[in-house]
């Protein structure tokens, strides 16, 4: 649904609730961002194999921007994606005042992550001395330099991007 119709369905549910018992199952960002959600319950539903899971979801917000699609699909799927990841990493910079990836890596050992990763730079296509980085700036390098072609044959994968994520959401 467009973002104004979304905005319009909150605003006449709302309504409605005043005097009737409302239940919504969203995923949205524009209605999860919502002030006015403090007074309601919110719960994630989840399934694990034929058992179905409820547990009240926090409001609190890990990025001054919550909810977003990346930290939703997380919290109530339980889904790494690069969007959460390159939040998180970029919110975690601007907090800490970590201006380089060095700088990130520095700190992110301070707080116990290992820098268990190979990352080789590339300028103008030519490979520079390979470094050893935290899985957090690996996986950042990965989303942001694709044209990287030394090290496009080497991935993550999506346990370890959800390590990552974790790894990240803890330090927060």
């Amino acid at each position: 649904m467009h973002p104004k119709g979304q905005e319009r369905l909150f605003n006449a549910l709302l309504e409605i609730s005043k005097t009737k018992q409302v239940f919504l199952t969203t995923h949205s960002p524009y209605f999860l961002a919502s002030p006015h959600l403090k007074n309601i319950g919110l719960h994630i539903f989840a399934k694990n194999g034929n058992t179905s899971l409820i547990e009240p979801a926090t409001l609190n917000p890990l990025l001054p921007w919550s909810p977003t699609w990346g930290e939703i699909n997380f919290k109530a799927y339980k889904l790494p994606t690069v969007d959460f990841h390159n939040e998180l990493y970029g919110w975690i910079q601007e907090k800490e005042t970590l201006p380089s990836l060095k700088d990130f890596d520095v700190w992110i050992q301070r707080n116990g992550i290992a820098l268990t990763k190979t990352w080789t730079p590339e300028m103008a296509e030519v490979p520079k001395s390979p470094l050893t980085v935290s899985l957090q700036t690996f996986i950042r390098n990965k989303i942001h330099h694709p044209e990287n072609t030394t090290m496009q044959s080497v991935n993550y994968s999506i346990d370890e991007l959800r390590q990552s994520i974790e790894e990240m959401i803890n330090l927060l």
